[in-house]
This record gives structure tokens, sequence and C-alpha cells, in this order.
């Protein structure tokens, strides 16, 4: 059970999740500073702007395909290691502004509060899994097209995986 309080609290708390994302991402990332606040934001915009919807009914297909395109675009610019772990610090800053302003201190709102930080992470887990499949796409084309290939024929189930092409 998720409290929809805390849902809307998180969503009506963007801004001020953003901004401690922002100073936390600019200090433990590299190539955060490369990128302007204002992309920062929208992406934590996007991600807790409309949390109960992620939450409620997640579309798979919307989070992969604007994930992946994310991934793709970084994938030009920067480390994989340092784009994921920007996702982790929101992920974080999100857990750690609602813990600091709880509503309540009951046991059904530990409860609640416990169930939303699990939602939370398996919604970002998602997310980084599509981000990590975007920038793979777009660093090695033809490793992306090989999985793809071997996922649409069900005789290669039958026969075994393919191996992976090793990287020089």
């Amino acid at each position: 059970m998720v409290s929809m309080i805390q849902v809307h609290f998180i969503e009506l708390h963007w801004e001020a999740i953003a901004k401690r994302a922002l100073s936390r991402i600019r200090q433990e990332v590299p190539y955060a500073q490369q990128l302007p606040d204002a992309v920062i934001l929208q992406r934590v915009s996007e991600l807790f702007g409309h949390l109960g919807d992620w939450l409620a009914a997640p579309d798979a297909d919307l989070i992969a395909v604007s994930y992946e395109s994310v991934g793709s675009e970084r994938a030009r610019q920067y480390h994989l290691s340092e784009v994921v772990r920007a996702f982790q610090i929101i992920r974080q800053c999100a857990v750690e502004y609602a813990r600091e302003h709880q509503v309540g201190e009951s046991s059904v709102m530990l409860h609640c509060e416990c169930e939303l930080q699990y939602r939370i992470d398996r919604f970002f887990d998602l997310v980084i899994y599509h981000v990590v499949k975007g920038y793979e796409s777009a660093r090695w084309p033809a490793l992306a097209a090989q999985a793809a290939a071997a996922a649409s024929t069900t005789s290669s189930r039958a026969a075994g995986p393919t191996p992976l092409p090793r990287r020089a």
C-alpha cells in the first residue's frame, strides 16, 4: 500500500528535490559540469512531476522509448558510470526528501514509506535499464543489431545463446 499523500507530496515538491539532486550531481558526477541546469531539472520534472502515474500504471513502452533515447544521447559524450550515478542520485534525493518530510509516524505510515521507496526503486531500476540499453545501442550498434536479431528469432533459443562479440 502506497500512500497517495506521499506520492502527491513528491509530485508537488519535485522542484526542491531537483535542486537538491542538482547540487549533489554537480559535486559527485564529473560530466554534469557540461550539462546545463535546465537539462537536469527537466529530467527530474519528468521523473517526479507525475510520479503517481508512473507508479500506478507504468507505461513500459513509453519508459523504454524515453530513457533509451536519453542513454543514446549521453553515449556520445559521457561515461556510462556517470550517467547511471546521476539517476541514482536523483532517486536517492527523492527518497531522502520524502523521509525528511514525513506526514506521520504511525506504523501504517512507516509501512507506506517503505512501500513507496520499494516502488520508486523498481521504477528507477526500469529507467536505468533502458538508459543503459540506449547507451549500449548508440555505442555498439552492431551489438545492438545482433541482440535484436537474436531476440526476434525463436529458433536461436533452441540452439542456445549467441555469444557476444569481444570488444577491444
